[in-house]
């Protein structure tokens, strides 16, 4: 069931557009769907953006998944920058996993359980996987429910008839970047997976996405995460990369620093944003080749076969 509230409002004039693509304006659509059969019912806030000017081809979906106990809406400028280069973004809020804003006025915080216990990203890290495995779990599945009613023929979501729902990217952000890649271990209808200071699970990690993947640290993260991030290497089989993005923090993705009034993406936030579009247009054609040219500040690993680091015994699948 859908419950659809608040009405399609313009959030942002683009000019940056890619050639052919006309936007004009950013339109931001919120609307609740409820998952029946759960008890209690599961209510998801949905936030979307897109294109004002309608296209005669459907556009490419990102999905784009919050952090843990941060709310779609501050996503905003990444997702309104990346409508002005052609793709239609949807974001979801899971109860207990996101911080969902509800338009009666009701804010429901994240679960307390899916906060880290202190010490644990310092113990090993099959524990930190341990941890998060039900909040990957459930916010996956929600993705998954999401995107089956936005492709029902009969979708009330205003912009469904425009967009593709066959060949999706994936773009998760810390804890929503472990929800993402558990989404496209389950589903094939993920096109290539995107984490901003965020892992894949274990297992899907460690067996290859089977998508092109691109995993983007910050300099601070970078020395104690990117023993884990190499393990999406290890299975390979089309282009995955390891990006070390400087100037940048845990949240610089996010609109949390803006002033109200600020109308300019930051550098750090701006330099991410490039990164991202760098991936995302090379691999919605060129799905095997591997991208070579990325914007300044960037260093990146790449990888287009197994690396060979797998541990003795380790086996991938086919």
């Amino acid at each position: 069931m859908v419950r659809l509230f608040g009405l399609a409002i313009a959030v942002c004039a683009c000019a940056m557009a890619t050639p052919g693509v006309s936007v004009a304006e950013v339109l931001r659509w919120s609307g609740e769907f409820v998952v029946d059969g759960t008890t209690p019912n599961r209510e998801l806030v949905i936030t979307s953006w897109y294109p004002s000017i309608e296209h005669d081809d459907r556009l490419p979906l990102i999905l784009l998944v919050p952090g843990r106990g941060v709310s779609s809406t501050s996503y905003s400028r990444v997702a309104s920058f990346l409508v002005g280069h052609g793709f239609i973004v949807v974001s979801v809020d899971s109860p207990g996993i996101g911080r969902q804003v509800f338009p009666d006025g009701r804010v429901v915080p994240p679960d307390p359980r899916f906060e880290p216990p202190p010490g644990l990203m310092a113990r090993p890290y099959v524990e930190v996987d341990r941890f998060f495995s039900e909040a990957a779990t459930m916010g996956a599945g929600d993705l998954v429910f999401v995107l089956d009613r936005i492709a029902e023929a009969e979708s009330d979501v205003p912009f469904a008839r425009r967009v593709d729902t066959d060949r999706v990217g994936l773009i998760g952000h810390s804890l929503g970047g472990r929800i993402a890649g558990a989404f496209a271990a389950m589903d094939d209808r993920a096109a290539f997976w995107i984490g901003i200071e965020g892992l894949a699970p274990r297992d899907a990690r460690r067996q290859g996405l089977g998508i092109p993947a691109l995993a983007i640290l910050s300099d601070g993260v970078w020395p104690y995460a990117i023993d884990n991030v190499r393990e999406l290497a290890w299975c390979a089989k089309n282009p995955t990369y390891f990006a070390k993005v400087s100037g940048v923090a845990h949240n610089t993705i996010t609109d949390r620093d803006f002033v109200a009034n600020d109308s300019e993406m930051p550098a750090g936030q701006l330099r991410l944003a490039e990164v991202v579009l760098e991936f995302l247009e090379h691999h919605l054609t060129n799905s095997r080749s591997a991208l070579r040219d990325w914007p300044d500040g960037v260093v990146v690993e790449t990888h287009v076969t197994p690396s060979g680091d797998a541990p003795p015994g380790h086996s991938c699948r086919d």
